[in-house]
Protein backbone atom coordinates (compact mmCIF):
# COMPACT_ATOMS: atom_id res chain seq x y z
CA UNK A 1 0.00 0.00 0.00
CA UNK A 2 1.26 3.46 -0.84
CA UNK A 3 1.55 5.96 1.96
CA UNK A 4 0.78 9.67 1.74
CA UNK A 5 3.04 11.38 -0.80
CA UNK A 6 4.43 8.10 -2.16
CA UNK A 7 4.44 7.50 -5.88
CA UNK A 8 4.20 4.47 -8.10
CA UNK A 9 4.82 3.97 -11.80
CA UNK A 10 3.34 1.70 -14.43
CA UNK A 11 5.24 0.27 -17.37
CA UNK A 12 4.49 -1.99 -20.29
CA UNK A 13 7.31 -4.45 -20.91
CA UNK A 14 7.06 -7.15 -23.57
CA UNK A 15 3.34 -6.49 -23.77
CA UNK A 16 2.68 -6.93 -20.03
CA UNK A 17 1.65 -4.07 -17.74
CA UNK A 18 3.43 -3.91 -14.39
CA UNK A 19 3.37 -1.44 -11.50
CA UNK A 20 6.10 -0.67 -8.97
CA UNK A 21 6.51 1.69 -6.05
CA UNK A 22 8.76 4.53 -7.22
CA UNK A 23 11.45 3.86 -4.64
CA UNK A 24 14.89 2.33 -5.01
CA UNK A 25 15.43 -0.17 -2.18
CA UNK A 26 19.07 0.92 -1.87
CA UNK A 27 18.41 4.45 -0.55
CA UNK A 28 14.65 4.89 -0.74
CA UNK A 29 14.89 7.55 -3.46
CA UNK A 30 12.73 7.83 -6.56
CA UNK A 31 14.02 5.98 -9.61
CA UNK A 32 13.12 8.27 -12.50
CA UNK A 33 16.13 10.15 -13.84
CA UNK A 34 13.82 12.54 -15.66
CA UNK A 35 10.15 12.98 -14.87
CA UNK A 36 8.50 9.73 -15.95
CA UNK A 37 11.72 8.19 -17.40
CA UNK A 38 12.65 4.83 -15.89
CA UNK A 39 14.19 2.72 -18.67
CA UNK A 40 17.81 2.70 -19.77
CA UNK A 41 18.57 3.93 -23.28
CA UNK A 42 18.02 0.42 -24.71
CA UNK A 43 14.67 -0.08 -22.98
CA UNK A 44 15.85 -3.27 -21.32
CA UNK A 45 16.30 -2.28 -17.66
CA UNK A 46 14.85 0.14 -15.14
CA UNK A 47 17.60 2.38 -13.76
CA UNK A 48 17.88 4.31 -10.48
CA UNK A 49 18.68 7.94 -11.18
CA UNK A 50 20.97 8.30 -8.17
CA UNK A 51 23.23 5.25 -8.02
CA UNK A 52 22.63 3.52 -11.34
CA UNK A 53 21.13 0.37 -9.83
CA UNK A 54 19.50 -1.67 -12.61
CA UNK A 55 16.28 -3.64 -12.27
CA UNK A 56 14.55 -6.23 -14.43
CA UNK A 57 11.31 -4.66 -15.73
CA UNK A 58 9.61 -8.07 -15.75
CA UNK A 59 9.82 -8.67 -12.00
CA UNK A 60 11.73 -5.77 -10.38
CA UNK A 61 14.71 -7.91 -9.36
CA UNK A 62 18.13 -6.29 -9.18
CA UNK A 63 20.33 -6.83 -12.24
CA UNK A 64 23.35 -4.97 -10.88
CA UNK A 65 24.62 -2.11 -8.78
CA UNK A 66 24.13 -1.33 -5.09
CA UNK A 67 20.74 -3.07 -5.03
CA UNK A 68 22.09 -6.64 -5.10
CA UNK A 69 19.77 -9.02 -3.32
CA UNK A 70 16.89 -6.53 -3.33
CA UNK A 71 13.96 -5.86 -5.64
CA UNK A 72 11.57 -3.10 -6.49
CA UNK A 73 8.26 -3.39 -4.67
CA UNK A 74 5.71 -4.68 -7.16
CA UNK A 75 2.11 -3.53 -6.88
CA UNK A 76 -1.02 -5.32 -8.04
CA UNK A 77 -2.24 -3.93 -11.34
CA UNK A 78 -4.56 -4.99 -14.09
CA UNK A 79 -5.59 -3.68 -17.44
CA UNK A 80 -9.21 -3.71 -18.50
CA UNK A 81 -10.62 -2.06 -21.58
CA UNK A 82 -7.41 -0.11 -22.14
CA UNK A 83 -7.40 1.29 -18.60
CA UNK A 84 -4.69 0.30 -16.12
CA UNK A 85 -5.70 0.08 -12.49
CA UNK A 86 -3.29 -0.21 -9.57
CA UNK A 87 -4.83 -1.91 -6.56
CA UNK A 88 -4.00 -2.09 -2.89
CA UNK A 89 -1.75 -4.94 -1.83
CA UNK A 90 1.13 -6.84 -3.33
CA UNK A 91 1.07 -9.50 -6.05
Amino acid sequence: MLGPGEEAFVIRFKGVVRAYRNRCPHRGLELDWQEGRFFDDKGKALVCSVHGARYDPADGSCLGGPCLGRSLEALVCREQGGVVMVEEGRP
